[in-house]
């Protein structure tokens, strides 16, 4: 679960910008953020791999191509114990852990 900050520094051609963000609709779903900005609701900030199909087929529109934001993401795998670990969630972390060397969070395909 996450929380959007009421703030949002976005990097851009001229260095960093602070926003205050006052929108009216709060949520910490990204499938639902989807929907609203489907449905005109407003802006709002997806990650790429939510993002990018929209605006590839006309549905969303990137509002400030030449910025992007700057987030301190993170992904923690939580499991009861090292020992006995299944093997499809070792698999699994491994995969995972390779993956984020060759395309960190936030990191565009392509």
């Amino acid at each position: 679960m996450f929380r959007a900050s009421p703030r949002l520094s976005l990097v851009g051609p001229g260095g960093t910008t602070e926003l205050a963000l006052p929108g009216r609709i709060v949520c910490d779903d990204y499938l639902f953020l989807r929907e609203c900005l489907r449905a005109d609701a407003g802006i709002g900030l997806l990650p790429s791999f939510l993002g990018d199909p929209d605006v590839a087929e006309g549905r969303l529109a990137r509002v400030l191509p030449r910025h992007r934001a700057r987030l301190g993401a993170s992904i923690h795998i939580v499991f009861p114990s090292p020992r006995n670990l299944p093997r499809k969630v070792t698999a699994f972390r491994d995969f995972l852990v390779d993956a984020l060397k060759t395309r960190p969070l936030g990191a565009r395909a392509g």
